[in-house]
């Protein structure tokens, strides 16, 4: 059974496109939030976060890698006829909460955090709900450019438990748009933890989507010996796949200017809004991993490594 964790009176119509990214196109994000910007407009694949709809490229098939994205999502609706462009529709104007994932699903995430998973127990599933109907209600009342940012991105959240770990997230670079929430029964109830977990894994699904369609960030013509380099997260502390620390530059980027912005310190208190951008731009600053980050930027996928160059420029003085 699934719950769609609803905000009243809010429908994904009600936004034009350039109100999409409103939130995210202030100073603090610089140039970069423009190029992004930039590069979904000239894309039929903007069209994910336009209007809640997947809008593929003409020419692009569901089959191979892309039947795998979107297979086994409640979140979505498949139209397999051969359509130009084929689009798949949204079910729900927010995202689906599925207590009950697929075998394969439960797989998947057993295979990334190497545990085994559980079921998050039924008595915590209503507190659950409302966490993330809070933090969704929170965005939509202090920073909407980010709430229709999250609720485009995210079509199905997995709440599932597993044991001796912390509150966290996830998603799969062949999932765009599945997010698994890992003990979000055990998460603060403040909300600032949830709204960092939804806005953290929605960039990964942009960029997941990216390279699926888009030439510029695939990463199928990058050699095996790149894919399998590891660099040290200057967040985090573990080693990661070089594609994840890509990643984490530009998710970690994007979290530290929503907490940066005005709309974070209304949404949450000026006080917890600073505490998490400090925390977050110390990784910024860590030489050991600029370093590391850099010597790879000519080969990565061409949209990524300018994403990340930009990146670097605009933390260069931190």
């Amino acid at each position: 059974m699934g719950t769609e964790a609803t905000v009243p009176g809010v429908t994904l119509a009600s936004f034009s496109g350039d109100r999409v990214f409103s939130g995210l196109a202030g100073k603090e994000l610089g140039r970069l939030a423009e190029d992004v910007l930039a590069l979904f407009r000239s894309r039929t694949s903007a069209q994910w976060l336009l209007d809640a709809h997947v809008a593929l490229p003409p020419g692009i098939r569901l089959d191979g890698l892309l039947a795998s994205v979107f297979a086994d999502n409640p979140g979505l609706t498949a139209n397999l006829r051969e359509v130009t462009p084929l689009v798949l529709r949204r079910e729900t104007l927010t995202p689906f909460v599925d207590w009950s994932p697929s075998p394969n699903r439960i797989e998947t995430i057993r295979y990334r955090v190497g545990r085994e998973v559980r079921a998050i127990p039924e008595g915590d599933r209503a507190r659950v709900n409302d966490m993330i109907a809070k933090a969704l209600a929170m965005l939509r009342h202090s920073a909407e450019g980010w709430y229709v940012f999250v609720n485009s991105c995210t079509a199905t959240i997995h709440p599932v438990g597993i044991e001796g770990a912390e509150f966290g997230s996830g998603s799969a670079s062949h999932r765009p748009g599945v997010t698994w929430l890992i003990n979000p029964d055990i998460a603060k109830d403040d909300a600032v933890e949830m709204i960092s977990a939804l806005i953290h894994e929605s960039v990964h699904h942009v960029f997941h989507m990216l390279e699926a369609v888009d030439s510029q960030y695939t990463w199928q013509k990058v050699p095996l010996s790149i894919h399998q380099l590891t660099i040290q997260s200057p967040w985090t502390g573990e080693s990661i796949p070089i594609h994840s620390a890509v990643h984490a530059w530009l998710v970690w980027y994007t979290l530290w200017a929503f907490w940066s912005s005005e709309a974070a310190s209304a949404l949450a208190g000026a006080d917890s809004a600073l505490h998490e951008a400090e925390n977050i731009k110390r990784g910024f600053v860590d030489r050991n991993g600029r370093s590391a980050i850099r010597r790879q930027l000519m080969e990565i996928p061409p949209g990524h490594g300018y994403l990340v160059d930009r990146v670097l420029a605009l933390t260069s003085s931190w």
